[in-house]
């Protein structure tokens, strides 16, 4: 994605954009008028009256980075709605992050990261600004915009097997280290073995049995393991951790290839040992979503101080 200091023209050329498009009307022909906007929140906005002006402010800020009148209203009028419970002050906040990152990364639509960082935030257990400083340091290491849906998918399933948020943030961040072809199909290989191994503590059948045992493994410890990440939290983490390592130390490839489809199912065939590289790469990774949090607010100071911007604000506020 762009950075965001590579943001947007300089001023002579914004000036040069004003004589040519027909002056002001042509900067701010995407924004919203002031009747119709408030006309437009009393319809679609369910807040009471005192939020009415933070709800108007915060659309014109987001326009104010360049984001489309339309796409700003409703990811506004979506944030407020999806986090009813909040204070004005912290909405306009998150759709202040969300706005930044969206103008920094093109194939970021604004709209649909307030929703993602929303259920991010749930499936993860963390707060909606630590779910967009997540995805901000996610699309930095090279993480597809167009698949941010599949964080709170699979984020879901890695809670599941006991993994915090930190180390979720470190599995993709792992998973997008190795340059798999399809990052989706690579975490769908690990919510694939969450659910197999956990199959284990339970039963495995004769077929299983046999590869485990040609690979020179143990049944036993596989069923304890199967049994541990079923139960979740650190213990199976770590139960997930050590048979994944125990299949990397498989030397034989054909017998490790054979236990690699019976723990992580068909997507070993399409992912091998990138799913295991992506587990344990992962490992041991410090991450802090504080940090996230701090780099977003960072370009937003930036991108607030860049010259469109501030033209752009000045002529939203004159509307």
């Amino acid at each position: 994605g762009d950075e965001v200091n590579n943001f947007g023209d300089n001023l002579s050329e914004v000036i040069g954009g004003l004589a040519a498009g027909g002056g002001i009307a042509g900067v701010v022909s995407q924004a919203l008028d002031t009747s119709s906007l408030n006309t437009q929140i009393d319809i679609s906005f369910n807040v009471p009256e005192e939020s009415k002006r933070s709800v108007k402010e915060a659309i014109k800020g987001i326009e104010a980075y360049g984001i489309d009148g339309e796409a700003a209203l409703e990811g506004v009028r979506r944030q407020w709605a999806l986090n009813k419970d909040a204070s004005d002050e912290v909405n306009t906040a998150i759709v202040g992050m969300a706005g930044t990152i969206s103008t920094a990364f093109s194939g970021v639509d604004f709209t649909e990261l307030i929703q993602e960082s929303n259920e991010i935030a749930g499936s993860l257990g963390i707060t909606q600004e630590e779910a967009l400083g997540l995805v901000n340091t996610l699309l930095q290491t090279g993480f597809p915009p167009e698949q941010l849906d599949i964080i709170a998918e699979y984020g879901t399933q890695l809670q599941m097997a006991g993994f915090s948020a930190e180390e979720v943030q470190s599995i993709m961040a792992a998973g997008v280290d190795t340059k798999s072809w399809n990052i989706d199909n690579l975490l769908d290989g690990i919510k694939e073995g969450r659910i197999k191994m956990a199959e284990f503590g339970a039963e495995i059948d004769d077929g299983t049995k046999a590869v485990i045992e040609g690979a020179g493994l143990s049944t036993k410890k596989f069923a304890e393991w199967g049994d541990a990440i079923a139960g979740g939290g650190e213990k199976g983490q770590l139960a997930m951790l050590e048979a994944t390592k125990a299949l990397a130390g498989v030397k034989d490839e054909t017998a490790r290839n054979e236990l690699g489809v019976k723990m992580f199912g068909t997507m070993w065939e399409d992912q091998g040992s990138k799913i295991v590289d992506t587990l344990l790469n992962a490992e041991g990774k410090t991450v802090d979503l504080a940090k996230g949090i701090e780099d977003v607010n960072a370009s937003t100071e930036k991108l607030d101080n860049d010259p469109t911007v501030k033209m752009r604000q000045a002529f939203t506020d004159l509307k």
